[in-house]
């Protein structure tokens, strides 16, 4: 069982044209504060790869308020 946990802001379903370009992207903007939100939920989810695609499957959701 994994002891671990993360948060994916963005998942790729196909593999990148330029992954160079995004890898620099990344290190140019590290320390970029792009501001705060509030989160009323979280979900645990699973993914399920297709022939064609990535499907989230929710398997629980916490309510934070």
């Amino acid at each position: 069982m994994r002891r671990t946990a993360h948060a994916s802001l963005v998942v790729f379903t196909h593999p990148l044209h330029d992954p160079a370009s995004l890898a620099d992207y990344i290190a140019n903007h590290r320390d970029t504060d792009y501001g705060t939100t509030d989160i009323e939920s979280i979900e645990l989810i699973r993914y399920v790869r297709t022939m064609t695609d990535v499907q989230l499957v929710r398997l629980d959701m916490v309510a934070l308020r």
